[in-house]
């Protein structure tokens, strides 16, 4: 749920991504199959969790990476530039 900018700063390696900014989820459920655990990523993990808490009341198996992609990169990998 990141925005443009944040996605072209950096990515999870080794993922499947599907991007969507918060602000067009709604318009975009159909595209995210219910058959998939799907973990929502954002800068800090607060769109995140808004995120995951409306997919989680749509019927997806959802999760949010706490702390997003600034814990990510202190955490796992530090070539993940975060802007």
């Amino acid at each position: 749920v990141r925005e443009y900018d944040e996605v072209a700063a950096g990515t999870i390696r080794q993922t499947s991504i599907h991007h969507i900014p918060l602000g067009r989820l709604a318009a975009h459920l159909a595209e995210i199959p219910k058959e998939i655990e799907v973990v929502a990523i954002c800068r800090s993990g607060g769109r995140s969790g808004l995120a995951a808490d409306v997919l989680a009341s749509k019927g997806y198996r959802v999760y949010n990476l706490r702390g997003g992609m600034k814990a990510w990169q202190a955490d796992v990998d530090p070539s993940v530039e975060v802007i």
